[in-house]
Formats: C-alpha cells, sequence, structure tokens
C-alpha cells in the first residue's frame, strides 16, 4: 500500500518537473522580442506569429506516420497506474514552410528544428504507407505492453503557430527564417 502511494508521488513529481521545464523553454521563446516580418531587421533573431502554409513535402508523424508540416513525437513511460511518468524519446520533425503574419510572408528553413507543441495521446499505425519503422516500431511493442504511452503534437496546414528564428534575405529579395545547430529553428503553438 505504501508502495503504490510512494510511486504515485514520484509519479506526480515527475510530471510536475517535466511541466516546469517545458513552461521554462516556453518563457525563453516569449524572451525573443516579437516583431513583424515587415519591420525585422535581417540578422535578428525574432518571434513570429502566423498561419503557416505547406511548400513541397510533408514530414511524416514518427509514431503514426500522418503527414503534417511540423510535428513532435513522445514516447513515456507509465506508472503502474496508468499515470505518465516519464519520458523516454522525443522527436521533432519539420518540412519547409511559409508563415504569414499579416505583413509579410517568409519562407522556414527548419533544420536543424525544436518543437514545444501540445501533446496528445495517438494511436501507431501498424499497416500501410504510413506505418513507421524503426523507433515506431518499437513504441508500438511498448505501448501493447501496456506500460508506455505515445503522444504527437502536430503543425497542419493553415494552423497558427509561433515560430523563432534568425530572419535573413536572399539575394532574390525574399524573406527566410533560418536557425543553426546552436540556435535551431523553434516551432511552437501560438504565443
Amino acid at each position: 500500500m505504501w508502495s503504490y502511494a510512494a510511486l504515485a508521488v514520484v509519479s506526480a513529481a515527475l510530471v510536475a518537473y517535466a511541466g516546469w521545464r517545458r513552461s521554462g523553454r516556453i518563457a525563453a521563446l516569449r524572451r525573443v522580442p516579437a516583431a513583424t516580418l515587415a519591420t525585422a531587421q535581417p540578422g535578428v533573431r525574432v518571434r513570429i506569429t502566423g498561419a503557416v502554409t505547406r511548400v513541397g513535402d510533408l514530414a511524416a508523424a514518427p509514431f503514426s506516420g500522418r503527414p503534417c508540416i511540423a510535428v513532435v513525437g513522445e514516447r513515456w513511460e507509465l506508472s503502474p497506474r496508468g499515470d505518465p511518468m516519464r519520458c523516454l524519446e522525443r522527436q521533432a520533425r519539420a518540412a519547409t514552410f511559409t508563415i504569414d503574419d499579416g505583413s509579410a510572408v517568409a519562407r522556414v528553413i527548419a533544420d536543424p528544428v525544436r518543437c514545444e507543441l501540445t501533446t496528445q495521446p495517438t494511436k501507431i499505425a501498424t499497416s500501410g504507407a504510413s506505418r513507421p519503422f524503426g523507433a515506431g516500431v518499437l513504441a508500438a511493442n511498448m505501448e501493447r505492453l501496456g506500460n508506455h504511452q505515445i503522444r504527437e503534437g502536430l503543425v497542419t496546414d493553415g494552423a497558427r503557430v509561433t515560430v523563432v528564428a534568425t530572419l535573413r534575405r536572399t539575394d532574390a529579395g525574399e524573406l527566410e527564417l533560418v536557425g543553426s545547430a546552436a540556435e535551431p529553428v523553434m516551432i511552437t503553438d501560438a504565443l
């Protein structure tokens, strides 16, 4: 009996810690100055909020295989009571897309990328063209054991998101939002 209570306390503490870390990452994003594409200066890291539109091929969600513009997939270990206890794996992916903030449109080159998206439990594709391989197969096997939960957060065409990246102007005069290994492109739910 006491062991279940202790496990519940530890599980709650781990979930609270994960929430605290995510809120810290969101706060760091909010510290980047909000700007509009029309007035931002090239070479400056900015925070832009707007509607996204795909450019070319879409990314595939790592576990469900669903096509999307950007995605974060997580595999959580569950406590004996079924509560998410610890994030074991986190994958972020994004395709190239455009963002329109109402003042201008910029192409987002999302490589490298980090995503802070709200996730929901998802089902892993078990057959068909969207069936994931590698980590997705491993996650499906662990989920069937009942001690793991798969979660994904997706960005689809037309969604409003916030992008934190460095603005640059191409030789053709087009705007691009880019990142680097030290400061990747950050995509989050609209702030």
